[in-house]
């Protein structure tokens, strides 16, 4: 019985020698996090317009506004990661393709029926759904023909 807790004893006592040994010998290393945030925009899908001649005057003139008939407004939504929001702008159309004998005085954007080079501001860290517009107007009778534009928008964070 003697030996037994002697036994005991001495498996216990050198656990605890080993369990302080291991200990000893720790050791340890710094893990560092590091990165940074920029505020940014980003376009999470669009689609694409049409256009047609306006309805309301003469055929001087194409767009995709509501008084040109049949005419599709395009789309895109937009999320700005700034807590401040963001400004989304539109550039002046760009004839891509006409007619040879086509040509346009004044193209004029439209973001929500405002004017493009104004901006929209949109609401920070929200997907927001913005309507694109465009209107081309001659000073003489547009040809017949098919007709491409194209009209670059710009999300910028506040």
């Amino acid at each position: 019985m003697i030996k037994c807790k002697l036994l005991i004893a001495t498996v216990l006592f050198s656990s605890t020698v080993l369990g302080i040994s291991s200990a000893a010998k720790a050791e340890t290393e710094d893990v560092f996090f590091n990165g940074s945030y920029t505020a940014g925009c980003q376009f999470n899908s669009k689609t694409d317009g049409t256009v047609t001649p306006n309805a309301l005057f003469s055929a001087n003139s194409l767009g995709s506004t509501s008084t040109y008939d049949d005419a599709i407004s395009g789309e895109v939504k937009v999320i700005c990661n700034s807590l401040l929001g963001g400004l989304v702008t539109a550039a002046e159309p760009e004839v891509m393709s006409a007619p040879t004998d086509a040509s346009f005085d004044v193209k004029t954007s439209f973001l929500d029926d405002a004017p493009g080079a104004t901006g929209k501001v949109i609401t920070g860290n929200t997907e927001t759904p913005i309507k694109v517009d465009m209107v081309a107007n001659s000073t003489s009778t547009i040809p017949t023909g098919d007709y491409q534009f194209k009209v670059v928008v710009t999300a910028t964070p506040n």
